[in-house]
């Protein structure tokens, strides 16, 4: 019988793709406050037929990780995330960027030779698109290559005001994992590359934090707009980055 790959491999690569599930989480409305914690654990295990006690901590943070770490340490995996999610009003897309980090999460755990060509090719990079320090295949899993370059059809421009919201971090993480990516979509969006966060981190997580931490701070003025229309030119028919935040609350409510 094949050998799988081992738990600590698993566990690396699932680690980075498990925090990118809480970001999307966080930033979802229908998930806060103590009652929705209750019907979130009764629902998942419902879908899962697993039932798992989640300690009551302190911020929905906190608990939020200790649901995905226990559920993703037991039998029954993260697979149910997405259909618990959308019985507590997460709309669609944000329900489908969800399954697609939890099938991300699955991929971890299926030995290299197992895994379909599709599961195989975003881990293909060449040596002169990875980052000098060495962040992990499970960070750039969901791409194959460097994003096009803006597109040539005008789009209007985001108004969003204020810092980055989790949900609009886990997308940009997610999308732009690449270093090279990165860097050029800040340039665009008028963050020099000088005043860009250093790459001296481990993940594309780390350094998605420190441009929010930035922008929260205010390097460039008008800068979670700036960096979100910037993203839209280049992924138009992104969920997330291609609208408005005012049109994608508007959706949610319809």
């Amino acid at each position: 019988m094949p050998v799988g790959p081992s738990n600590l491999a698993v566990r690396r690569c699932r680690a980075p793709v498990e925090r990118l599930i809480v970001d999307l989480l966080v930033g979802c409305l229908a998930l806060h406050g103590p009652q929705s914690r209750y019907l979130f654990l009764g629902r998942l295990a419902g879908w899962s037929g697993t039932s798992i006690d989640v300690p009551d901590l302190p911020s929905g943070r906190q608990w939020l990780l200790a649901l995905v770490d226990l559920y993703g340490r037991s039998a029954a995996g993260l697979a149910h995330l997405p259909d618990a999610a959308r019985d507590l009003g997460v709309d669609e897309e944000t329900a489908t960027a969800l399954a697609a980090l939890v099938e991300r999460w699955e991929a971890c755990g299926v030995a290299p030779h197992q895994q379909t060509p599709a599961q195989q090719a975003p881990h293909r990079q060449t040596t002169d698109q990875l980052p000098t320090t060495g962040w992990g295949a499970a960070d750039r899993s969901a791409r194959g290559g460097p994003w096009p370059a803006p597109t040539s059809v005008a789009r209007p421009a985001i108004t969003a005001r204020g810092p980055l919201t989790g949900e609009e971090l886990a997308a940009l993480t997610s999308a732009f994992a690449d270093h090279t990516a990165a860097r050029q979509l800040l340039s665009e969006a008028g963050l020099a590359a000088e005043r860009q966060p250093s790459w001296r981190v481990s993940t594309a997580e780390e350094f998605w934090a420190e441009v929010a931490t930035l922008v929260r701070d205010g390097i460039l003025a008008d800068g979670r707009a700036r960096i979100l229309t910037a993203a839209a030119s280049r992924l138009p028919d992104h969920p997330v980055l291609s609208r408005d935040p005012a049109e994608r609350a508007a959706r949610s409510a319809d």
